[in-house]
């Protein structure tokens, strides 16, 4: 399991402090793992958009007709915002690894597509660190 680190120095004005997850998260290598970190939210239709902005940290995950796919949104500090995909389309054997991850900046919003089976992908040119399982 690797660990992602990064250290970004920035001067901002903020008229509260966002509210936030647990300060660190691994990558989650199982859905059960995924599960137990974070509240239920309602799965995002296929290029229905998440808001970067508010970042509202949670899970989710949605049965598809010939698949699955499951996210899971962390906003690690009040200025960037994870977002972790995985998912799979008739594969039995799928262990619940994260197929997709990316760090963004707290602002607009991003775009989750998907077909009839996962996994879910990010549709987003502001991605600030990407990253594919494999």
């Amino acid at each position: 399991m690797r660990n992602v680190c990064l250290s970004i120095a920035m001067l901002s004005a903020c008229a509260a402090e966002p509210v936030t997850g647990p300060d660190t998260v691994t990558a989650p290598t199982t859905f059960s793992e995924v599960a137990a970190q974070a509240p239920k939210l309602s799965a995002p239709e296929s290029g229905g958009s998440i808001d970067l902005g508010d970042c509202t940290y949670g899970k989710w995950q949605k049965g598809l007709g010939l698949g699955s796919i499951w996210g899971v949104i962390h906003p690690t500090t009040g200025d960037l915002c994870e977002i972790w995909l995985g998912g799979e389309t008739e594969n039995p054997g799928y262990d619940g690894s994260p197929t997709e991850y990316c760090l963004f900046d707290r602002h607009g919003s991003i775009s989750i597509t998907y077909g009839g089976g996962g996994p879910a992908t990010i549709m987003s040119s502001f991605c600030r660190f990407f990253g594919r399982a494999g």
